[in-house]
């Protein structure tokens, strides 16, 4: 996305934060981070393997009769989608 909106990955252009309260995103936002490109192709690897997994576990788990197991599959699946 950083190509996309043409920003320079190795700027300061990241905010992490690990809790959505206006402390700690104004925190975030006085230190920004660098886009480190491993973590994003590792989150990309992660969200292909969730798909592949959960297109050929979904119907798997549905014949067995563990409709939680599907509903989780199908829960990664679509969210994956939604990206």
């Amino acid at each position: 996305m950083a190509f996309i909106l043409g920003v320079d990955p190795e700027k300061d252009c990241r905010i992490v934060f690990h809790e959505i309260t206006k402390p700690a995103i104004e925190e975030a936002v006085q230190h920004p981070r660098p886009i480190h490109m491993e973590q994003v192709d590792a989150q990309q690897a992660r969200r292909m393997l969730d798909r592949i997994v959960g297109y050929k576990l979904s119907p798997l788990l549905w014949r067995k009769g563990t409709q939680r197991a599907v509903r989780r599959a199908r829960a990664i699946r679509d969210r994956a989608s939604d990206l």
